[in-house]
């Protein structure tokens, strides 16, 4: 079994990227167009999908806590172990939520590419598996009460925060204050995703026990 053959298998891409949801979709990752793509060197930034807000739930202190109910959530599978079953459906779900978060289009594979490489895995491999490992990047929530970005409400973007000009009353005198690069850097977060399903359901012998795996779970 070859397991550097990244199958990723994937049913489907998601209501989200069909022609019906794609302007919504645009809409949404145009809002991070301004921000440099070195504030997030894995370009694949989480915000971007609309996937996004169901991994977090709020409460009433603000505090951001992970939605352990969302098991196509790709901060549940950060290698650590044990890690929850991930069944099929979770893992085409991520796959698509990956694919719109990135910035490139060539980082995470297409639908027909993960397709090919699915039926190619089983024809060839007794039993097929779909491997995923990758950083991200998610904006801290509170980024703009911390001042590390600013929210442009005329174009409906994030920018760096803007260069100001401020008065000094007691001194009756004008200061100009440069915003650099470094305090929007401050805004973004680095996670990882190690996941991986079987694709198909396999059946293999080891001495007197026959077992079965499930392709819905790993």
């Amino acid at each position: 079994m070859n397991l550097k053959s990244t199958i990723l298998w994937l049913a489907l891409l998601m209501g989200v990227v069909s022609a019906k949801g794609q302007p919504q979709l645009d809409s949404l990752a145009a809002m991070f167009d301004q921000l440099p793509s070195h504030l997030y060197p894995s370009q694949i930034l989480h915000d971007r999908s609309p996937a996004y807000i169901y991994c977090w739930n709020v409460d009433s202190t603000r505090a951001w806590t992970l939605d352990s109910n969302n098991l196509a959530s790709p901060y549940l599978y950060d290698g650590s172990i044990p890690a929850p079953l991930l069944k099929r459906s979770h893992w085409a779900r991520m796959c698509a939520d990956m694919k719109v978060s990135s910035t490139n289009p060539a980082l995470v594979p297409d639908a027909a590419t993960l397709f090919t490489r699915d039926s190619i895995a089983r024809l060839n491999y007794d039993i097929p598996i779909g491997g995923m490992h990758l950083n991200y990047h998610r904006m801290n929530p509170f980024a703009l009460d911390s001042g590390y970005l600013y929210y442009d409400t005329t174009l409906n973007k994030y920018t760096l925060m803007p260069d100001t000009l401020w008065f000094d009353r007691a001194n009756n005198l004008f200061h100009y204050t440069e915003n650099p690069d470094s305090l929007g850097a401050l805004a973004f977060e680095e996670y990882e995703v190690f996941a991986g399903v079987l694709t198909e359901t396999s059946i293999y012998a080891h001495a007197s026990v026959t077992r079965q795996h499930n392709s819905d779970t790993t």
